[in-house]
């Protein structure tokens, strides 16, 4: 052999780091909880997928902040917790309605107040919105916060004799919504039925209601009830709730890939939803994804394009068959 030239070769160690992510009550994380060992340097996005009327309040270990998602570049190993917090409806609740003399014609006022939930951290609440139930679906009336007259909200211009069914709810920081308070103010001309209520929202009240008390003029806060009415019958099923996409960098498949995180809530209209349809919108078709459960309310789509504009498609169907509106979602 010693005419025959020969080279020396060693192995070079891949060095690689632990990023360990973990995910407190309330929600997840994105990568999946665990640890995961990637090259040093490595950029790695992380997202908190808070649970229904959950919001993320800040990151834990070696990251701090909220934003979500989130880039980290992982030079060493790093534990990274998302702390989430739940988000609960107002307190006290009420309606009445008032006559507002000072038009020429008169104006009938429905007049809402509630207080802050103590359970809320004040500094996560931005604001409140205010929905109303006109029997076609929950449409959003306005939004108050503390600096724009307190915690109360003017329903102006409505008819005294009809009945409306309002739904109030806390928003963070991060727009997400929280629990609603329902509450329903009959009119005047509507006869009071022990065994009748004019929208299903009046159901979530149960024991609340028995508490409340009445307006200051003939309207008064309807009570709970068993039965529906043909009207509530009739209505559709309403869609979800905050329906919202965002892009991450999936690094739980083999070297990595784009992915799309889907996230709602349930709408607490929507009585016995069986399972949720999501679609991808192409052009003027639709493609369906995946169909869920009724009570999961996340999805992740993988191997994505990183620059690709996506369009979803969110469809509620509950036990008897009944859709949705469908409810749009967009990642640019």
């Amino acid at each position: 052999m010693t005419n025959v030239d020969s080279d020396l070769y060693t192995l070079k160690e891949l060095h690689t780091v632990s990023l360990d992510v973990e995910a407190g009550g309330g929600g997840t994380i994105f990568p999946l909880p665990g640890p995961h060992a990637y090259p040093v340097g490595q950029q790695i996005t992380i997202a908190a997928v808070p649970d229904r009327y959950y919001d993320l309040d800040h990151w834990g270990g070696d990251l701090s902040g909220n934003q979500s998602p989130v880039t980290v570049t992982v030079n060493s190993d790093m534990n990274i917790t998302a702390n989430f917090f739940r988000v609960y409806p107002p307190s006290s609740l009420s309606v009445s309605q008032e006559l507002n003399r000072t038009l020429l014609l008169g104006e009938n006022i429905n007049v809402l107040s509630w207080q802050d939930n103590p359970s809320n951290p004040s500094q996560k609440i931005a604001n409140y919105n205010i929905y109303s139930d006109s029997g076609a679906g929950m449409s959003l009336l306005g939004t108050v916060t503390g600096e724009e007259g307190g915690l109360q909200y003017w329903h102006r211009d409505v008819d005294k004799t009809q009945t409306y069914d309002y739904a109030v709810c806390a928003v963070t920081t991060r727009g997400v919504e929280g629990e609603p308070s329902f509450r329903s103010i009959q009119g005047e001309s509507t006869p009071e039925t022990s065994g009748q209520t004019r929208s299903t929202m009046a159901a979530e009240l149960k024991e609340a209601e028995s508490g409340s008390e009445r307006g200051k003029e003939i309207p008064v806060i309807i009570g709970p009830s068993s039965k529906e009415t043909a009207q509530d019958k009739s209505r559709r099923t309403q869609g979800p709730l905050n329906f919202a996409a965002q892009r991450a960098y999936d690094h739980t498949i083999p070297d990595g890939a784009y992915a799309n995180i889907l996230s709602w809530q349930a709408n607490p209209e929507s009585k016995g939803i069986d399972k949720y349809r999501i679609y991808l919108v192409e052009g003027d078709k639709r493609k369906l994804l995946v169909e869920l459960d009724g009570d999961m309310f996340e999805y992740v789509h993988r191997e994505v394009e990183q620059n690709r504009p996506y369009k979803y498609v969110l469809i509620a169907v509950e036990k008897d068959k009944g859709e949705c509106r469908p409810v749009y979602a967009e990642v640019k």
